[in-house]
């Protein structure tokens, strides 16, 4: 069973799925507890921003 105060946040639920999408990953993440969130995050952080790092580099260069 889930408590209420183990939910995760609206707030972690989205940057969770912001990160998903430079990475194309479709976890559920509906069943997660916020500390599962919370790691699961952590764990997907350094791929996302390597991601998103190389997308502006790109960019910079046309802009």
């Amino acid at each position: 069973m889930t408590y209420p105060f183990d939910k995760p946040t609206t707030k972690q639920v989205k940057y969770a799925e912001y990160l998903q999408s430079f990475l194309r990953k479709d976890d559920n993440l509906s069943k997660m507890s916020k500390k599962e969130l919370s790691d699961y995050i952590n764990s997907i952080k350094p791929d996302a921003e390597f991601v998103i790092d190389e997308l502006q580099a790109h960019t910079d260069i046309f802009w």
